[in-house]
């Protein structure tokens, strides 16, 4: 009896060998690995962000709160912000934030110890700011000229004096070189003591 081999001819079936998913999960593994990374960095910086800010508002804020402990009494209010600034500023570049120079705290007498003019004769539109700080003596002070940029221009100091000042403008009737009246060339002072009056020109 012939045997079909085709009948028992073993059928062949192609086994495809399975895929591996380990790179696969290794991939994956490193991007959740370089994601954690990340987001911690950005935690991180995001924190460090917060804290310097913070660390800034509060500088900001202790300054502000030190700059208006300068201005203790309502008649100092007409002067604006940048030149409390200047204020503050020579005040703590010399070392007098200690007490050793101030702004006098009795009100009759502040609205008196600064005055606003163009004392530089600069040729632009900002007032000149001139300012009489008390020393801790009680007795003396000391005159400051400032400029818009802060910049202080004058220093004079009284010795056993509270003066008191106020500006005028150019034209203004003085006594400056002469005995006698004359116009103004520029803006300047008048300075007032218990005992002489003075113009104060600045050239």
């Amino acid at each position: 009896m012939e045997t079909n081999n085709e009948d028992f001819q073993k059928s062949k079936t192609e086994i495809k060998p399975k895929k591996s998913n380990k790179g696969l999960y290794i991939i994956l593994t490193i991007l959740s690995i370089l994601v954690l990374i990340s987001g911690i960095i950005f935690y991180l910086g995001y924190q460090k962000y917060k804290e310097n800010n913070n660390s800034e508002l509060e500088y900001s804020q202790n300054r502000i709160d030190a700059i208006n402990g300068i201005f203790s009494v309502a008649q100092y209010e007409n002067i604006p912000e940048n030149y409390r600034e200047h204020i503050y500023n020579f005040l703590e570049y010399n070392s007098y934030l200690d007490g050793t120079y101030f702004l006098t705290k009795i009100a009759d007498r502040a609205k008196s110890v600064y005055a606003f003019g163009d004392f530089t004769d600069d040729d632009n539109d900002e007032d000149d700011l001139a300012v009489l700080f008390e020393k801790n003596d009680y007795t003396s002070s000391m005159l400051v000229i400032f400029n818009h940029k802060g910049e202080g221009l004058y220093i004079k100091h009284f010795e056993g004096e509270l003066p008191v000042i106020n500006s005028f403008k150019v034209g203004a009737k003085i006594y400056e070189n002469e005995a006698k009246l004359t116009p103004a060339s520029c803006g300047g002072l008048i300075i007032k003591t218990d005992y002489r009056k003075e113009a104060l020109v600045y050239n």
